[in-house]
């Protein structure tokens, strides 16, 4: 056997020499991207902590979607800022970042540890383009760390928790700290009342977020940014984004708030799209924002009620004045009662069709029509509308719910609309 062994030396250090070393690694980086989308994150994780070569190239791309909201814990964001704060450069990988903290709760020395951790690290994410705050994941007394060190790219901004009135002179800050802005969500953050005059030092200045595209939050808020905004254009250099999608989370239009839809008809030209929620018995709701607003080109109510299905035919049966719309394409209705668990809003069979066809008479520019839950109608070619159905359907549920986290340009999308056109 011994005279065997340097013959056998000899031939495996001749194969060692033949034979390319790490072949995968000589991949173009984007193969290797496209490789690992397809699998999992756990098998990612096992490889970059035996491999130098893929913890260097694949472990900052684990940072780009930090995503906690929903978390019950806040070990794992926990764990992935003390992470970023340790190592700094991990933070410019940090695309999006949902801090957690927003939807359990702790003890008040807990919120104080994580809600500190997480805004530290966010001053290490100078590529952030998206944050997300819910609830007390940031107490608001950390954002002032936040505005000391902003994202100079940040995009979209999520504010979505109370702010205490001694503190609320933080927000406008924190606005104009990231003036590369293009959507905005600050329900429920902010009462009505603390953006009128008498608020003591509030303002939203548009000058200091000039390129606003979208809007979540109270009306009065939006009036005065619409206003903010033509006046900046007129008295400064300053190239203002018109304002195309609005949503009014807080307060709920009631007959009442319908003399503030006036500020929308006046400075609301802008608007292609906007969102709002009713309550059932408000039956003029549709033609008070009709004529507020008829350049429409998307609208989605979010019906608040407190009936059975029965009675969902005869709220659109008292809905008006949709024929003052010039421009409406899509209309969406949304409401608590009718969920997924429903298979259509309405009890009678063929009452949800005729509907759908007497808000296309009334509305010639309509071309979809979504009733709840998610059934969304399409008009043909030959002038019929035509609904998703089975796995269309099921399919077209995913993507709207795939769309709440994503930035808001007030479209459900179009992706199935090709589709639900040859079926």
């Amino acid at each position: 056997m011994m005279r065997f062994t340097p013959p056998l030396q000899r031939l495996l250090s001749k194969y060692r020499k033949t034979s390319p070393p790490n072949t995968i690694v000589k991949l173009p980086i984007e193969i290797l991207l496209t490789i690992f989308q397809l699998c999992p994150v756990s098998d990612i994780v096992r490889l970059i902590r035996v491999n130098h070569f893929f913890y260097a190239r694949l472990h900052p791309l684990l940072f780009e979607t930090l995503n906690f909201h929903t978390d019950k814990s806040s070990k794992r964001a926990m764990a992935a800022c003390s992470l970023i704060i340790r190592n700094p450069s991990l933070g410019k990988a940090v695309l999006r970042f949902d801090p957690a903290g927003g939807v359990q709760r702790r003890r008040a020395e807990r919120i104080q540890k994580v809600s500190k951790t997480q805004a530290q690290a966010i001053a290490l994410m100078p590529n952030l383009t998206d944050m997300n705050i819910w609830g007390r994941a940031i107490l608001p007394q950390h954002l002032v760390e936040i505005i000391a060190h902003p994202a100079p790219r940040l995009r979209r901004l999520t504010l979505m928790q109370v702010i205490p009135e001694e503190w609320i002179w933080v927000v406008p800050l924190l606005v104009r700290a990231h003036p590369l802005l293009t959507e905005l969500r600050l329900w429920p953050t902010l009462r009505a009342d603390q953006f009128s005059d008498v608020s003591p030092g509030f303002t939203l200045d548009r000058a200091d977020a000039p390129r606003l595209r979208s809007f979540t939050g109270s009306l009065p808020v939006l009036g005065g940014l619409l206003q903010e905004g033509e006046k900046t254009q007129v008295e400064s250099d300053v190239v203002v984004e018109p304002i195309t999608h609005a949503t009014i989370a807080s307060p709920i239009l009631l007959h009442e708030h319908f003399e503030a839809l006036d500020v929308l008809r006046a400075n609301g030209s802008s608007l292609r799209s906007f969102q709002c929620h009713v309550v059932v018995a408000n039956w003029h709701a549709m033609e008070v924002i009709a004529k507020a607003l008829p350049q429409l080109e998307v609208l989605k109510l979010h019906v608040l009620a407190n009936f059975k299905r029965d009675r969902f035919v005869e709220f659109m049966s008292q809905v008006e004045g949709l024929e003052h719309f010039t421009q409406l394409k899509e209309l969406h209705l949304n409401s608590r009662d009718v969920t997924v668990l429903h298979r259509t809003a309405f009890r009678k069979k063929n009452t949800e069709a005729e509907c759908v066809a007497r808000i296309g008479e009334q509305c010639k520019s309509l071309r979809v029509i979504t009733m709840p839950p998610y059934r969304r109608w399409v008009l043909q070619d030959d002038g019929e509308w035509n609904v998703l159905s089975g796995q269309e359907l099921h399919e077209h549920i995913n993507f709207v719910k795939s769309q709440l986290g994503r930035p808001n340009d007030g479209q459900l999308g179009r992706r199935l609309e090709g589709r639900s056109g040859s079926s």
